[in-house]
């Protein structure tokens, strides 16, 4: 099962990449995330991560499976046996500026069927809130070095 959500923003691509490719930063624009356990620096491809989940505080297993800065993340995220979320995030400019935040994420497995109402809500609102956060951050910026 395929979800496929797509949100511009203002921000350059660098501003969006400096939020997505920092695991520390995933809990800023991710509603499912608290924190990322044991990571130092940006992703990099073949990375085993452990994220744990906001409410439950479940440890989910994630692995970091494409790595190409600014233009690409896959993770593959293992919530629990029987349910496989292959997360791809991918960042293109805008014409007249901005990026264009595409994520796609392909569930698989035994419980995709029932978890899938779930993954469109909770990434959906997680696209949007990356967004967002790198807009303000991009006017914050802006801000700071007119002054």
């Amino acid at each position: 099962m395929r979800i496929t959500h797509r949100v511009g923003t203002k921000a350059a691509i660098d501003e969006v990449w400096a939020a997505l490719g920092d695991p520390t930063r995933w809990a800023e624009h991710d509603v499912m995330v608290d924190h990322v356990e044991c990571v130092r620096g940006l992703v990099r491809e073949g990375q085993h991560l452990v994220v744990v989940s906001r409410g439950l505080r479940l440890r989910v297993p994630v692995d970091v499976r494409l790595v190409a800065p600014g233009r690409h993340l896959g993770l593959t995220v293992r919530t629990a046996p029987g349910l496989t979320h292959e997360v791809d995030v991918m960042l293109t400019p805008r014409p007249g500026g901005g990026t264009q935040v595409r994520v796609q994420v392909l569930l698989d497995g035994v419980f995709a069927r029932w978890w899938w109402l779930p993954e469109w809500a909770t990434r959906g609102i997680s696209t949007r809130l990356l967004a967002w956060r790198s807009t303000r951050t991009a006017v914050r910026l802006g801000e700071r070095s007119a002054a």
